[in-house]
């Protein structure tokens, strides 16, 4: 599970869905954790702040930076 020494890190993290239509009870968030405190974590996801509550969360882990896109070789 994740916790503060996390901060900074790129994360994934499945969060249940309370009001989830049949067949979609989880979902998946990936992004940057920049806050964890005793009852949220907040995810930076492409500039885009998400705050999660942490008794939603179902599993979360640490995972490997966005891979850098170098541009083709021309031949």
């Amino acid at each position: 599970m994740l916790g503060p020494e996390h901060v900074g890190k790129r994360v994934a993290i499945r969060i249940s869905l309370s009001d989830g239509a049949p067949g979609r009870r989880f979902t998946d968030i990936l992004g940057q954790l920049v806050a964890f405190d005793d009852t949220t974590l907040t995810i930076d996801r492409d500039g885009e702040q998400i705050i999660v509550e942490r008794s939603h969360i179902v599993a979360g882990k640490p995972i490997p930076p966005k891979p850098t896109r170098r541009p083709r070789r021309k031949d």
